[in-house]
């Protein structure tokens, strides 16, 4: 089973939870208080969350971690989607991949740019 370092606040983690979340992928659930935590330093030589640990190998930055788990789950993991019912193809599958992956990034980059603009007033 996966694992899934991360902290509550990083919304790059974010952006893993909610793939795994669609994906209906089983893992384990690990929040950190931070980065440099016992946990991730172990297995992390960059102190980074998210860190996903998976079938003995170690995956960091969340963008890898995204192109892994696109790469290596299906839609349906967690059963039939509606899109594999609709009998649509794998190319197709494959752009919706990449869009969700795009939104995702472009979502939670405009959160942090709110946020750090708040915080500036």
């Amino acid at each position: 089973m996966m694992k899934l370092l991360y902290s509550v606040t990083s919304p790059y983690a974010r952006k893993v939870r909610i793939v795994l979340a669609e994906r209906r992928i089983p893992f384990e659930d690990t929040p950190v208080p931070k980065a440099d935590s016992p946990e991730v330093v172990e297995v992390n030589p960059n102190r980074k969350v998210p860190t996903l640990l998976h079938d003995g190998k170690v995956f960091f930055e969340s963008n890898v971690i995204l192109e892994y788990l696109l790469k290596t789950t299906s839609p349906a993991a967690g059963g039939e989607s509606p899109a594999l019912s609709l009998g649509m193809t794998r190319a197709t599958h494959h752009w919706d991949d990449l869009l969700t992956l795009s939104t995702t990034e472009t979502l939670m980059d405009a959160a942090l740019i709110l946020n750090f603009a708040n915080r500036a007033e």
